[in-house]
């Protein structure tokens, strides 16, 4: 007969071993539930993570009539900290205008304040996190954050656009083509555009619940360019995007347009370069500069006008704004240092007029005239002024200026 050996007291020395074992097994699952429990609940906490405030005062949007007459004063005034976050490029701080709110988007966070006197209406941010990126779609608006030192960590909030209230969260959902210059990347019909870890492939998440709605594999051989000035643009019932892609050996880029509300393709054109192209898009046009030409794209795709030169738009994309019947575009002719505003008549492409203007930042239209702003150029050259155009014939009535227009 074979049996264990006793302790003291009479308890075998094996179920001693086992009792050890349990102790020591329950100590190392007790240690790790305590990791993942702090880590969860302590480290990724929202409660000391986020700084969020709302508002329930409606707001007044402006109306569409331009600068009033006169010299152009300062209304308000607000300084936005630069946020020197972990990705290089997307430090900056990009603003935008609507409904009768400014979107202050850098990477400290969102703050939204009323165009009209500036004042607070709501805020986001999360500490130890950048914001990379914010999109908008009707009536909600969303913003991506990845948290410093770990890209991997990523999440999208979604907001009412109005009171800042805030509708879902999506961890692990990355954006497609933002723009390093903007912060924005697209969206549309209640859709935002999101992508894979290559790039290849876009989905449609719901702006409303932040489930996913559509997948799109992008063509063969083409992924999205990324980290680009302005690779994509978007407006609600269109999106389009800068495609970088291999075709028999060889880079070309290409612009697909997308409609975000069914996921599916709408038109497919090739570019002139291997470059990743600058993208706008206004209303019924898309405008596509790839460094040897500027395009113009009608609703089908169909190319109206071209502007050819590798420095035609300079540094930047060049200025353009949609009239009644016609795309109005500032751009150097020929890439030489001369500046020219031209309308073009959409969609037959025939030029309606051509004049020599000055090296205007950008342009604005309403109240069925084109604003021009031109900045300051040095200290002893005339303020920072908007002219006003005539669409109709080009027609220069006036120009005002001011020391911030």
């Amino acid at each position: 007969m074979v049996g264990s050996r006793q302790r003291p007291g009479g308890r075998p020395e094996t179920v001693g071993r086992v009792r050890v074992a349990l102790g020591l097994l329950s100590a190392v699952v007790a240690v790790a539930l305590c990791v993942v429990l702090v880590d969860k609940y302590v480290l990724r906490a929202e409660w000391w993570q986020v700084r969020h405030t709302v508002t329930g005062e409606p707001v007044t949007p402006q109306r569409e009539v331009g600068p009033p007459p006169g010299p152009l004063a300062v209304s308000w005034e607000k300084t936005t900290r630069i946020e020197h976050g972990a990705v290089g490029g997307y430090d900056g701080v990009a603003y935008r205008v609507a409904q009768g709110q400014v979107v202050t988007a850098s990477g400290h966070g969102l703050e939204v304040r009323d165009a009209r006197t500036g004042g607070d209406r709501w805020s986001y941010r999360r500490s130890g996190w950048s914001l990379l990126g914010w999109t908008s779609t009707r009536s909600r608006l969303v913003a991506y954050f990845e948290r410093n030192g770990d890209r991997s960590d990523r999440v999208l909030v979604a907001f009412d656009a109005l009171s800042g209230g805030l509708l879902w969260r999506r961890e692990g959902e990355r954006p497609a083509a933002v723009s390093r210059t903007t912060l924005r990347w697209p969206a549309g019909s209640d859709i935002v555009l999101t992508t894979g870890e290559k790039h290849r492939t876009l989905f449609g998440v719901s702006a409303v619940t932040g489930n996913r709605v559509w997948r799109l594999a992008l063509p063969r051989g083409c992924r999205l360019f990324e980290g680009g000035a302005h690779p994509a643009d978007g407006r609600e019932d269109l999106a389009a995007f800068g495609l970088d892609c291999r075709e028999d050996g060889k880079r070309r880029s290409r612009l697909l347009a997308v409609d975000p509300a069914k996921g599916t393709v709408r038109w497919d054109e090739k570019l002139g370069s291997k470059e990743s192209p600058e993208v706008s898009m206004l209303d019924g046009v898309t405008l596509a500069s790839d460094g040897t030409a500027l395009r113009a794209f009608g609703e089908d795709g169909d190319q109206f006008g071209v502007w050819r030169g590798d420095g035609v738009c300079g540094d930047l994309m060049c200025p353009g704004v949609q009239t009644p019947g016609r795309l109005v575009v500032v751009y150097h002719p020929d890439g030489s240092g001369d500046t020219r505003m031209e309308a073009v008549d959409v969609p037959s492409g025939r030029v309606a007029w051509r004049r020599d203007v000055p090296a205007y930042a950008a342009l604005a239209q309403a109240g069925g005239h084109v604003f021009a702003l031109r900045p300051r150029l040095s200290e002893g050259l005339p303020p920072a002024g908007v002219r006003i155009a005539d669409p109709g014939g080009g027609s220069r009535p006036c120009a005002r200026r001011g020391r911030r227009p």
